[in-house]
């Protein structure tokens, strides 16, 4: 196996485990808007607002992974975007043809195949993969960016996403569609390039070295997640459900995560290194895992309660993608894509 950074494939595997709460529906992620338990009601705001930066973190162990990396285009194109673009055709196609066997899909046709290639989701969670495709795709053009950028240029990139933040408030406030003139979706390219900051150790010398303090980095993460957890907890008896009350907030936890992590000394290296290295195939194919071992959350739930057994359900599936990942890796052609 090859040399991995251990912090970054314990940062995915936080990532993926968040993304997995991420799908828990009425048990755990939506839990507080049918709860009677002001107990869960309110662990499963907090959950919801952490497990918002599970996207955001994979993209920014990514961008510190290959922003940092020299390859040429044919390269570029041969390693990362042939064989994601391929696994990524393959994956579609498998979901596909289980909607056909569903019924949700009344006969083959390779027009809709396509469609769910281009502009649809076959599944819910693949609208991730669409996107970084198009991340792989402006990587060289990310690259020059990131190592010309100077510390200062990366403090404006996190001003911009602050101003963005303050008027995603005022929009929820005014009703207007957006408060600023402008729209900047950054997420595929705010979180990579973020990641490199970080990663390159950059961000030591701006404010943010404050964070290297240990002890005010807990105490900033405790802080955002209740400030999340409060805004949302209140707001959502009077304006309904609606992620971006707390969303704001999510880079902030983002950063501070990262922090956290890269600072940490991770035992069982090479146990971290096995699982982080399967992410990828666990994210591919979660919702079928998810699906076969969501009865064990009715049965668990009296036991431990509605949050402990949703809690333990999600360790449970990410075990369960491990094995089947692994599984799936000696079919032909899977090792191949799955890494």
């Amino acid at each position: 196996m090859k040399k991995r950074i251990v912090y970054l494939d314990a940062l995915k595997i936080l990532a993926i485990l968040f993304v997995l709460y991420n799908h828990t529906k009425i048990y755990g992620y939506d839990l507080y808007t049918v709860t009677d338990s002001r107990i869960d009601y309110w662990l499963s705001i907090a959950c919801d607002v952490l497990c918002k930066t599970g996207v955001p973190l994979f993209l920014m162990a990514s961008g510190a992974l290959l922003l940092n990396k020299e390859e040429s285009l044919p390269e570029l194109f041969k390693k990362r975007i042939l064989r994601y673009g391929i696994t990524f055709a393959v994956f579609v196609f498998l979901q596909y043809l289980r909607r056909l066997h569903s019924g949700m899909s009344n006969s083959f046709s390779i027009l809709e195949y396509l469609s769910f290639l281009y502009s649809k989701d076959v599944i819910a969670p693949y609208w991730f993969l669409r996107g970084y495709l198009s991340y792989l795709l402006i990587l060289p053009f990310l690259r020059i960016l990131a190592k010309h950028l100077k510390p200062e240029h990366y403090l404006w990139l996190i001003g911009l996403e602050l101003l963005l933040s303050a008027d995603r408030y005022i929009t929820l406030v005014s009703g207007e569609t957006y408060a600023m003139p402008f729209e900047f979706n950054t997420d595929w390219i705010f979180y990579p390039l973020l990641g490199f900051f970080m990663f390159t150790g950059m961000y030591e010398k701006t404010f943010l070295k404050k964070l290297k303090k240990t002890g005010f980095s807990w105490i900033l993460l405790v802080l955002t997640t209740i400030a999340g957890s409060l805004i949302e907890g209140f707001a959502y008896p009077v304006f309904g459900e609606n992620e971006a009350y707390f969303s704001p907030l999510v880079w902030i936890l983002s950063i501070i995560i990262f922090h956290l992590f890269s600072e940490h000394q991770f035992a069982h290296e090479e146990m971290l290194a096995d699982f982080g290295s399967c992410t990828l195939g666990i994210y591919l194919i979660e919702d079928i895992v998810r699906n076969r071992l969501e009865f064990l959350i009715p049965i668990l739930s009296p036991v431990i309660g509605s949050m402990g057994a949703v809690l333990v359900f999600v360790i449970l599936c990410f075990f369960a993608g491990v094995i089947a990942v692994k599984i799936v890796r000696h079919l032909p052609g899977f090792q191949y894509m799955l890494g």
